[in-house]
């Protein structure tokens, strides 16, 4: 399990009950038995992969917890189908769902960034009966929602750190971005400021189509040429069906409505854990108070400094931080 060589780690490819192809990491803990030890479910999110949680994957294992790391949907050597309706949060949760099933696991803590945030969160809600607590980095909790906020009306609400997701969602999106991948994802993983969204600026289209010229103001991306290259080598040439996930706003309130049972937030039994980087402007205090007020019992630790990308950021920070939040609510100490 050695974070600068991706074949170091339990690689697994599996077709889910749902019909769909999933590639995953699968790391056990010594003398592993599912009633002994916790599985975590590590949850990755935009532009990311499994692989946004090396550094942690190896020490979370050391202290007893089996880790599950799949590529989501579209993701990697997961499938990546095209049709913008295969990627609401309901479909992406019963795929994990499923995925658990097929290794033989009843109950996980989830753990998700950024998107793998927002679908651990709905996974929670729709599946509780899988979930014994729930980590949130960088992204917040929100709940569901009564009525419709269209992207745009959401985006209105914090201008500066979500803006880039209107160009996300756009068609042109697809082929702007997907024939200047290197650059994009030089340009996405780079430490963030307040005044951006996740490092990104906010010429970002004028950048895809060679308008613009990118400039890192001396500023080194957060990841070397080898991990960069990994992250290409995984794409294969397009990144629509990433894109999607932010194509699915109507359609995931859709899905809601449709189950008047569905829970708006989490069980008072859940333990829940949100971390976030102070200089992240895609989790502004507006949202850590609805967290807050949603769900008061959450333990939420703020990195001074930090921008989007925690595990890489705040590596250390990160792995320590979690596996005390377990501690609290397993009753045995994890160790590094």
């Amino acid at each position: 399990m050695d974070p600068s060589n991706p074949e170091s780690f339990n690689h697994n490819s599996i077709t889910l009950s749902t019909g769909r192809k999933y590639h995953y990491v699968d790391q056990l803990p010594n003398d592993y038995t599912t009633e002994k030890h916790l599985t975590l479910l590590l949850v990755h999110g935009f532009p990311d992969l499994w692989y946004g949680w090396r550094y942690q994957i190896r020490p979370w294992v050391q202290a007893g917890h089996r880790i599950i790391a799949p590529d989501m949907l579209g993701y990697g050597q997961s499938d990546k189908p095209t049709a913008i309706a295969d990627y609401t949060t309901k479909k992406l949760a019963d795929d994990l769902a499923a995925l658990l099933d097929a290794v033989g696991v009843s109950t996980v803590v989830a753990i998700g960034h950024d998107w793998g945030s927002v679908v651990v969160n709905r996974f929670t809600l729709w599946h509780p009966d899988r979930v014994i607590a729930v980590a949130h980095l960088s992204v917040a909790f929100f709940p569901r929602s009564t009525e419709y906020r269209s992207l745009e009306s959401v985006v209105a609400r914090n201008p500066v750190g979500w803006s880039y997701q209107l160009y996300f969602a756009s068609e042109e999106a697809n082929e702007e971005i997907g024939r200047n991948i290197p650059l994009f994802y030089k340009t996405v993983y780079h430490p963030a400021s307040p005044m951006q969204g996740f490092g990104l600026p906010q010429n970002l289209r004028d950048l895809m189509n060679g308008k613009a010229e990118h400039k890192s103001d001396g500023v080194k991306s957060i990841l070397n040429d080898q991990e960069m290259n990994y992250l290409l080598s995984q794409t294969g040439g397009s990144i629509q069906g990433q894109l999607n996930y932010y194509r699915t706003t109507k359609l995931r309130f859709e899905e809601e409505q449709a189950a008047p049972n569905l829970p708006f937030v989490y069980k008072e039994s859940v333990p829940v854990l949100y971390l976030r980087g102070s200089n992240d402007a895609t989790s502004p205090e507006q949202v850590v108070g609805v967290m807050r007020k949603a769900l008061p019992w959450a333990r939420i630790v703020t990195y001074e400094g930090a921008g989007h990308w925690l595990m890489v950021e705040t590596k250390d920070e990160v792995t320590r931080d979690v596996l005390d939040w377990l501690t609290s609510f397993v009753g045995h100490k994890s160790k590094l």
